[in-house]
């Protein structure tokens, strides 16, 4: 998974232990017990490309204002900022403090020197990579166990129990980080050459799993919200703009500006004001926590799953009572229990 990744430089090991252990009582007792462990470093989502031109590999976060990286969160801003759109009410407020009336000489040549620095460029937030925000650990545990019974010689009962927990990532309508979720199921079966009857179900608990795109846009809001974010962005950038007249500087200043932190040394260029939460440090860490383990239904991003499926089946074979055609009558059932809170479907409900 090292190759071309950029994220991972060494290869990592993978490690996967299994056991199975079966024992026969007697010619109508036995059991069978399995389970397996398994540890590896989870593949690494590193593709930093922009979503606005997925072919131009030149654009980057300094490249662009408005970068939207693939495998980047929390640069999908809730707000967004589009300079062309906000250009006459900024312009109107730098003539307001300078005393320019609309529509006078002085506002026409204000306007036509500013509105060049306002082009078609939209603004996207600071956000971080998927290696920041997820654990890149695979881990999974299996058990599972069955015990068979022959009642008399032609009819055996079968009871089996499995069991799972683990933890990685996986890529739905998002990326989501499946933190020790938990899958447990059940059967039992009765059979002998003419008939079976069985019932089964599973049961499966979310653990503290969460999306991944939707803790880093929280999180964001959560340190500094975007409307007082683009307000000093843009502010820092029109005035820098206007006076050095470089606009790719000005965008550079205006995000050091509004992040309130240099990303290079980590820097906080005004303790009064919040900053930019870096991978690694204690806020970052209470704010992703925070976040993470607050239900989407209440405003968080963590995801709630405790559903249950379940189902009874039987068929009988007629074919050993009538000679000359073969007859099988079966039926079945399934139910569905839906309880996710609102955070993966709509409602909560049983379906049969």
């Amino acid at each position: 998974m090292n190759i071309g990744s950029h994220v991972l430089a060494m290869p990592t090991p993978l490690y996967d232990v299994n056991l199975r252990y079966a024992k026969a009582f007697n010619d109508r007792l036995a059991f069978k017990i399995v389970g397996s462990y398994l540890l590896a470093t989870d593949w690494q989502a590193g593709d930093f490309r922009d979503h606005a031109d997925l072919n131009d590999l030149t654009l980057n976060r300094y490249s662009n204002p408005g970068y939207d990286g693939v495998n980047t969160y929390g640069d999908e801003s809730l707000v967004s900022l589009n300079l062309q759109e906000v250009a006459p009410q900024v312009i109107g407020g730098i003539a307001e403090s300078q005393g320019i009336e609309p529509g006078t000489p002085e506002f026409d040549e204000l306007y036509s020197r500013a509105i060049p620095y306002f082009p078609d460029q939209m603004v996207t937030r600071t956000g971080w990579t998927e290696n920041d925000l997820a654990d890149d650990k695979t881990e999974n545990i299996r058990l599972a166990g069955a015990l068979h019974y022959f009642i008399t010689d032609r009819m055996k009962a079968i009871i089996q129990a499995n069991y799972a927990q683990g933890t990685s990532v996986y890529t739905a309508q998002n990326r989501f980080s499946a933190r020790d979720f938990r899958i447990f199921s059940g059967k039992f079966e009765l059979n002998n050459p003419n008939f079976y009857i069985r019932a089964w179900g599973v049961t499966e608990n979310s653990g503290s799993s969460f999306d991944i795109g939707g803790a880093a846009l929280l999180m964001n809001e959560t340190w500094k919200p975007s409307e007082l974010w683009f307000q000093d962005y843009l502010t820092a950038y029109t005035q820098t703009a206007l006076i050095s007249g470089d606009m790719n500087n000005a965008h550079q200043f205006a995000r050091l500006v509004a992040d309130n932190r240099d990303p290079e040394t980590g820097n906080i260029f005004d303790n009064t004001k919040p900053s930019f939460p870096l991978y690694g440090t204690a806020e970052f860490n209470r704010i992703l926590e925070d976040v993470s383990s607050t239900s989407i239904a209440d405003g968080g991003a963590q995801v709630f799953d405790q559903s249950k499926m379940g189902q009874v089946e039987g068929m009988y074979d007629f074919t050993h009572l009538i000679q000359f055609m073969e007859v099988q009558v079966g039926i079945s059932e399934r139910f569905y229990s839906i309880n996710s809170n609102g955070t993966i479907f709509m409602m909560s409900r049983v379906n049969r």
